[in-house]
């Protein structure tokens, strides 16, 4: 079992024409009426994600991918480096949760 934590301030979140976005990401939060703070979410479950994969800082986070189903918990999909890593360390199930608040947003992924 590997976590990752990270805090996000939603001053320091990219903006949603970011190249670190997915378009699914993109979708999602600019259907939101405050796209920022669910933005920051996404970037905080991104730099989580990289935390638990024990990968370095200049990872591409475009090849982390934060999924929501309607009434469903969101879920993390990797391509490239990240599956790569995550293959390599022998772990595939991701458990993430994403809170955010006032300034901040917060990401907690634990992977099996």
């Amino acid at each position: 079992m590997r976590i990752g934590i990270y805090l996000a301030r939603l001053e320091e979140t990219p903006p949603a024409e970011s190249r670190i976005f997915t378009d699914v990401e993109r979708r999602y939060c600019l259907d939101r009426r405050y796209p920022r703070p669910h933005l920051a979410g996404r970037y905080a479950a991104k730099r989580a994600t990289c935390a638990a994969l024990a990968l370095n800082a200049d990872a591409d986070l475009s090849e982390i991918e934060v999924r929501r189903e309607p009434g469903r918990a969101p879920t993390i999909a990797l391509l490239g480096g990240p599956a790569r890593a995550a293959l390599r360390l022998g772990t595939g199930e991701f458990h993430l949760s994403i809170s955010h608040s006032g300034d901040y947003a917060v990401a907690l992924v634990v992977s099996e």
